[in-house]
């Protein structure tokens, strides 16, 4: 069934033909699978896609593994697939490449990125890279739902705790981690809002440093030092280096999220 569909796949999209070169065999090193993220906010909504891809050989299907969840105030679900994914050149759009992940579980979770030729067949869900670095969720035919970059697809390093102090000044955000001693931009991605809330409800004076402990991990940015942003995944103190006399924050800003605290400035 599988090959059926795809001979229909390619049919259907003549513009595009399957690539003898992988796009996504780049890496830093020897690693065996490479790993993108993103998130999207909707009226319902925060929808969150994790995709590790593994590096695969020139002309067949690779393996991929992909988490996709969908989170509000009130709850939180999600569904795991791991299952093959091929890339498509397009001659129209000069390096780009098309790609399509097979064989989704079925979930009753909400979806804005998956789609199904028909109902006997598994549905697929469909991206077109920008550089080795971003993939722009795509309708099935290979147009970008969004260029956004907040709402892309963003390869990422492994996960990191961080700790040390952020500073918003005139638009620009610092970050200073202590353990390392190294200053990285903050990318404008995953729970900024909330780091951006939280700071200004806690700091005091104009150009404070605020304390910050966090899961994160760093994507490649041309704007910013050594070629690198830090990107907050998930906040887990800011303002304190304890949890005496804190208060909960949340998703949408930091008063209801129970997953942060937030210290209070007297």
């Amino acid at each position: 069934m599988k090959y059926i569909f795809l001979f229909l796949f390619l049919a259907a999209c003549s513009a595009y033909q399957k690539t003898e070169e992988p796009f996504l065999i780049v890496t830093t090193g020897n690693e065996e699978w490479v790993h993108y993220e993103g998130q999207w906010l909707s009226g319902d909504g925060k929808v969150y896609l994790e995709l590790s891809l593994k590096t695969g050989v020139p002309g067949s299907d690779a393996e991929y593994m992909l988490y996709e969840s969908f989170s509000t105030e009130r709850l939180s679900a999600g569904t795991s697939t791991r299952s093959t994914y091929s890339t498509f050149h397009n001659r129209a759009s000069g390096n780009a490449f098309g790609l399509v992940l097979y064989n989704l579980t079925p979930s009753g979770i909400k979806s804005f990125f998956r789609y199904r030729k028909s109902e006997d067949l598994p549905e697929e869900m469909f991206f077109i890279t920008r550089g080795q670095d971003e993939l722009i969720p795509c309708n099935n035919e290979f147009e970008p739902l969004t260029t956004d970059s907040r709402y892309t697809l963003h390869r990422r390093s492994d996960l990191i705790t961080v700790e040390g102090y952020v500073t918003f000044d005139s638009g620009s955000v610092d970050f200073f981690e202590r353990n390392t001693r190294k200053r990285y931009k903050v990318a404008d991605l995953a729970e900024f809002y909330s780091l951006q809330t939280g700071y200004k409800k806690w700091a005091k004076v104009e150009y404070e440093g605020v304390y910050v402990k966090a899961l994160a991990y760093t994507i490649a940015d041309s704007t910013a030092t050594d070629n690198k942003a830090l990107v907050i995944k998930r906040l887990i103190l800011l303002g304190s280096e304890t949890e005496d006399d804190f208060a909960d924050v949340s998703m949408s800003g930091p008063e209801d999220n129970p997953d942060v605290i937030v210290h209070k400035p007297n």
